[in-house]
């Protein structure tokens, strides 16, 4: 598993991509998988030890 500042530079860079799209519709999505890799992050940060795939969990509403 990757630690932390993965997760944070992976954020970072699909929110680069984010800012250099003109479809909405991909940049809401980017913006999404930013969103998904810091609570990932944080979650690290806090001690988790089991990182569960997205698909596996409750969605949220954005």
């Amino acid at each position: 598993m990757h630690d932390a500042s993965y997760y944070r530079k992976q954020a970072e860079r699909a929110r680069r991509l984010a800012r250099s799209v003109t479809v909405r519709e991909t940049e809401a999505l980017l913006l999404r998988v930013a969103k998904d890799y810091e609570d990932l992050a944080i979650d690290l940060e806090n001690g988790a030890i089991d990182i569960r795939h997205p698909e596996l969990m409750p969605q949220r509403q954005t």
